[in-house]
């Protein structure tokens, strides 16, 4: 899903017709849909004593995303355009899809034997 929005920032570099603009917009507007999921995934790494901390935590940063975002790549568009706000978008998502590749384990569920002899 991350990888999504890494494609369609850098695919919006690529020309000036609406096509690019379109499907550019299409593959951003689909990692955000899915960007939606993160939140089941972080309520399935918390354990469930630090469950509101932990939601609490992913909200607080992503409200601060959405507020800073647009006004930081606003300047940097002022300064260096629109390919360097849109490469920089690019990289961090990046950033994000190199993180959440090496520090989210492959298993976040248990098996389902497992939960039946918790219970």
């Amino acid at each position: 899903m991350l990888l999504l929005g890494v494609a369609g920032n850098l695919y919006l570099l690529t020309g000036e017709s609406i096509w690019i603009f379109t499907i550019s917009t299409f593959l951003i507007s689909m990692a955000i849909v899915a960007n939606n999921m993160l939140s089941a995934l972080i309520a399935d790494l918390v354990p469930d004593r630090s469950l509101g901390r932990g939601m609490g935590m992913y909200r607080f940063t992503c409200d601060l995303g959405t507020v800073f975002g647009p006004f930081i790549l606003g300047l940097i568009v002022d300064r260096s355009g629109f390919g360097a706000a849109s490469t920089l978008a690019a990289g961090m998502i990046m950033v994000g899809v190199i993180a959440c590749a090496i520090l989210i384990p492959r298993s976040t569920t248990q098996k389902p034997t497992e939960q039946v002899n918790k219970a």
